[in-house]
C-alpha cells in the first residue's frame, strides 16, 4: 500500500504508512515495526515506453521531520543501495509496487558498511535489532518514533523532492 505524494520530471515521491513486516539482515529473520516511510523513486522512459527504475532514496517520516532510517544499505543521504537491479513495468504505479516488493524482500546485510544511516544510530537502542523486534512484538501499537530515530541532515532535501512544508 501506497500513495504518490508527486510524480516531476522522472522522479516520484511516495509515501507508505506504518507497518509491521518481516525482514531478512544477513541471513537472520526479524519482525519489525516501521513508521511512515517515503521513497523517492528516480525512473526513465524507454523506447517502449515502459518506466524503468534509476535508484531511489528512503527516509522515515513523522509528518514534519524526515528520519535516518537505521538499516544496512541505506546511506545517511537516504540512497538505498539495490545492487544491480533491472525493474521495469508498463506504468509507474506498477513500477513502484514492483520496487516496493523488491525492497522489502530483498536482503539487507553489511556489505557497504561505511555510508550506512545504520552506523549513525551506534548509540540508539534501536540498532539492536532484537531489541527493536523485542519492542514490536510486545506491543502492537508501537512504532519507532522521533525519540528512537535520528533526524535527518537532508531535511531541506524533502522540500526540493517536490513535497511541501507542513504547517
Amino acid at each position: 500500500m501506497f500513495k504518490i505524494l508527486s510524480d516531476i520530471d522522472c522522479c516520484a515521491i511516495i509515501e507508505c504508512p506504518p507497518c509491521r513486516r518481516m525482514i531478512t539482515v544477513d541471513g537472520i529473520l526479524y519482525f519489525l515495526s516501521f513508521p511512515t516511510q517515503l521513497f523517492k523513486i528516480y525512473y526513465y522512459v524507454g523506447d517502449s515506453k515502459a518506466f524503468i527504475y534509476s535508484s531511489s532514496r528512503s527516509f522515515f517520516y513523522d509528518g514534519v521531520f524526515i528520519y535516518d532510517i537505521p538499516l544496512l544499505n541505506i546511506e545517511t543521504a537516504g540512497r538505498v543501495c539495490v545492487g544491480d537491479v533491472w525493474i521495469n513495468e508498463k506504468s509507474i504505479e506498477n513500477l513502484i509496487l514492483k520496487y516496493l516488493n523488491f525492497y522489502w524482500k530483498r536482503q539487507f546485510h553489511y556489505e557497504y558498511q561505511s555510508s550506512v544511516s545504520w552506523r549513525s544510530y551506534k548509540d540508539f537502542e534501536i540498532q539492536d535489532l532484537k531489541k527493536w523486534e523485542s519492542k514490536t512484538k510486545a506491543d502492537v501499537n508501537w512504532i519507532p518514533s522521533e525519540f528512537d530515530l535520528i533526524k535527518s541532515a537532508y531535511q531541506k532535501d524533502l522540500f526540493f523532492m517536490g513535497m511541501k512544508k507542513s504547517v
